[in-house]
Parts: C-alpha cells; sequence; structure tokens
C-alpha cells in the first residue's frame, strides 16, 4: 500500500479498496490516521490537558457504527451463500477500510472561527459535517460493494440502515437544544436545533424504508455475495511510505498545538474556577488576561449546551461584574451577553427577570456603570407587565413595585443609547449557548 492508494481509496477507487483491504498494515496506517483526525477536530476546540479523552473519541466511534455494520454485511453475506475467511480476517480487512476514511475528517480543522462571527462559523462547521459524513456513507457503500461483491443495490441499504440507526441514537443520546417559534436559545445554537431536527425526522421517515429494503433482499434475492479481497501480502517495505507520511500528517496536526492549546487551556481554567470558587473568581482570572488570550468566538461562563444558562446564574455574574473591579473588555463581553439574549428571546426571558428577579436586577444594573443601558433594554418588557398580570404578583412586595421604578428610572437615565460594546473575543464575534 503506497501513499497514492490512500488517496484513491478516498476517491472509491476499486483496486485502492482491494488494496487496503488485503494489506495487514493498513490497521497500523489507519490507526495513527485516526489520531491525526481527532488531532484535527480538537486542537483548537478542546483543552487536551483538561479533556484528554477526546482523543479516543474517533476510535470508540469506529467501534460503536463500525463493529454493527460488519455484522450485518458479514451476516446478511454468509446468510446468501458467501464462502467467507474467518470472521476476524474479514473483520481486520473491514476495520482497515473504515478506519482509513478518516482523512475525511481533516476538513474538521479548519478553523472557521478565526474566520466568521460565530453564526457563520457554526453553520460552516455543519456543512462540513455533512459533506464529510455523506462523502463516509458513499465510500463504505462503494468499498462494500466490492470486498463482498455485492451489486450496489444491495450494499446501498444495508450500509444506510446502519447508518440510520447510528445518527438516530446519537441523537437520542447527545443532548441537542429544541427548535422554539419563540426563540429562547442563540442563533447558534437555534442552527444546531434546525440541523439535528432535520436529520432526525429524515431518519425516521427512511428508517421503515431501509428495513423493508433489507428485509426483501434477505427473502427474495437470489445474488450470491464473494469475497475478493486476496490473500497475497505486499513485498517487503512497500507500504512504509504510507506510515511514513501518516506519521508525518500527525506531526503536522500535532504541531499546531503549542499555537492553540493555551487559549483552551485559559478557557478550560475559567469554567474550572467558575465551577470550583464562583463568578468572581472567574472574572478575575479573565481581567489578568487580553481577549486574544481566550479563543474565537469564545463564550466565558455560565454556559449550558443544550439551552441558555438559568436567569438567577445569570444575575450571579452580572452581580460579580458590578460588585468587583474588572477589565472593562470582560464587563463589555457581559453586557453584550445580557443584550444578545434579549435579542434572540425577547418573549420568556424578560418575563422571568422582571417577575421573580426584579428586586435582586434592579440592584446590580444600578450599582453596574452600564446598568441604565440595560433597563433601557428592558423597556419593552415594562409595558407588557400590565398585559401579562405581572403587576398582581407584586402585590404583598412593596420591593418589587420599588424595584420596578427604580429600573423605569434607570432606563429615563440620558437621551441617547449608549454606544454598543467591543465585540466579544475574536472578530464579530457572537456567544453561542454550549461549549
Amino acid at each position: 500500500m503506497s501513499v497514492v492508494t490512500i488517496f484513491e481509496y478516498l476517491a472509491g477507487r476499486r483496486g485502492a479498496i482491494l488494496e487496503v483491504a488485503s494489506d495487514r498494515r493498513a490497521l497500523l496506517v489507519g490507526a495513527v490516521l485516526v489520531l491525526s483526525a481527532a488531532l484535527a477536530r480538537n486542537y483548537d476546540r478542546a483543552s487536551l490537558v483538561h479533556e484528554p479523552w477526546r482523543l479516543l473519541g474517533p476510535f470508540v466511534a469506529s467501534l460503536a457504527i463500525g463493529v454493527p455494520l460488519f455484522l450485518v454485511l458479514y451476516g446478511f453475506s454468509r446468510l446468501k451463500g458467501m464462502e467467507a475467511p474467518g470472521i476476524l480476517r474479514a473483520y481486520r480487512s473491514f476495520l482497515g477500510l473504515y478506519w482509513m476514511t478518516a482523512p475525511l475528517a481533516w476538513l474538521y480543522g479548519i478553523p472557521y472561527e478565526r474566520f466568521f462571527p460565530t453564526a457563520g462559523a457554526v453553520e460552516a462547521n455543519l456543512w462540513t459535517l455533512a459533506l464529510v459524513s455523506l462523502w463516509r456513507v458513499a465510500l463504505m457503500i462503494r468499498a462494500v460493494s466490492v470486498v463482498f461483491g455485492m451489486k450496489v443495490r444491495i450494499a446501498l441499504p444495508l450500509v444506510m440502515l446502519v447508518a440510520d440507526v447510528a445518527a438516530l441514537t446519537a441523537l437520542a443520546v447527545v443532548p441537542m437544544p429544541v427548535v422554539s417559534l419563540m426563540g429562547g436559545i442563540s442563533p447558534e445554537q437555534a442552527g444546531i436545533a434546525f440541523a439535528g431536527l432535520l436529520v432526525n425526522v429524515l431518519g425516521w421517515l427512511s428508517l421503515p424504508i431501509w428495513i423493508l429494503y433489507v428485509l426483501v433482499l434477505a427473502i427474495g434475492s437470489t445474488d450470491r455475495p464473494e469475497w475478493r479481497v486476496p490473500r497475497t501480502a505486499e513485498g517487503p517495505g512497500r507500504g512504509r511510505g504510507a506510515l511514513a507520511v501518516s506519521v508525518v500528517v500527525l506531526l503536522a496536526w500535532a504541531a499546531l498545538l503549542p499555537a492553540n492549546q493555551p487559549e483552551q487551556i485559559r478557557a478550560a481554567r475559567v469554567r474550572q474556577a467558575y465551577r470550583d470558587d464562583g463568578p468572581a473568581a472567574a472574572l478575575t482570572m479573565m481581567s489578568a488576561r487580553e481577549p486574544g488570550d481566550f479563543p474565537p468566538g469564545w463564550r466565558p461562563p455560565p454556559q449550558r449546551f443544550p439551552g441558555e444558562p438559568t436567569t438567577g446564574e445569570m444575575l450571579d455574574v452580572l452581580e460579580a461584574v458590578a460588585d468587583t473591579r474588572q477589565a472593562d473588555w470582560v464587563v463589555d463581553l457581559y453586557v453584550r451577553m445580557f443584550l444578545d439574549r434579549l435579542e434572540y428571546d425577547p418573549y420568556m426571558w424578560p418575563q422571568d427577570l422582571m417577575g421573580g428577579h426584579v428586586e435582586r436586577l434592579a440592584g446590580i444594573l444600578s450599582r453596574l456603570p452600564r446598568g441604565p443601558e440595560l433597563a433601557r433594554a428592558l423597556e419593552p418588557a415594562f409595558s407588557s407587565i400590565a398585559s401579562l398580570d405581572v403587576d398582581e404578583n407584586f402585590e404583598g412586595r412593596p420591593g418589587s413595585q420599588e424595584a420596578l421604578e427604580t429600573l423605569r428610572r434607570l432606563a429615563r437615565q440620558g437621551g441617547v443609547e449608549d454606544e454598543p460594546g467591543p465585540p466579544l473575543v475574536g472578530p464579530e464575534a457572537r456567544p453561542i449557548g454550549g461549549n
């Protein structure tokens, strides 16, 4: 197996598929490529010091998806009379083919966050995920057709059945934001929610089709699969070039770690400080740095995925901003987070703020230098309080009435809306609700 073979395999060439499947060194080369794909996914997205398990993610995925896919293919082929090698030998060939698709995941290493606003980066990442997923599925259909001697019309439903079940299982296990017509989640989470909903709907609609298709083939098809992987191995040394190049690619991705991991490590330490010692400690740690010391488009704590932080969490951090001296960029960051949330959640969140948290909110905004700006942003909620009978909830709570008047006074301060603060960390970045 040569270096050229790897790229010919990714293009679906028949000879390259059989060469990869018959070469015992394909497993070693594939493992190195899978590790390089793990680095491509995470070198600028997570602190590998705090989350080293992310490097094992692709290997776990290859077992979670690859093993069921192989068992379905092997079982179907034996059912239809294929004279195959032992199951272990067949799986070795299949695993080599599966791992050799890893270079497709190098596309995940494109740092969209450095080129686009956060919403645009999320969209670009979703399109990249779609491209890689479709390419990988098409390549596996082609490889299965060649290795098992199946026609494409037989290989396609077998692969798609497993891929469909895997996608639906992942959506059921991994928390996902929910699409809401009334807002409530950031535009970035809304994009992820829509993509998840689309995959979920298409997956459930197509699942009965694939199941029925496979049953019909198992019962009625007269085509007999044939194991076509040759037993002959390559001559000594012929596959060393592929292994050497794979190691070079792995080292190239690893070379990006010193430039990108410090940002991720600082972000992880801020999150840990927030969890262990509270908002004030996290803010102090942030204020000791400059915005460029953190990842582009990074959202500091509090953060949740799916969904947004609770109102109490948001007020906790605003209170820490009001009570402690912080860098201007940190203050502007949290003010922008507050204003952005009012923008994309204009129905539910203001009512939550004005209902059970109005006294605390008024106290915080009274001490916050940019409190009048935030109070003015809440003005639309003032007029809706009467229509929603929130005022009735204030009866017997004179502090709430006084707090409401305080907010109204703050909103009237100054005649011109404050200039918007500087952008979040990174160019034109907006806060995203997930990690």
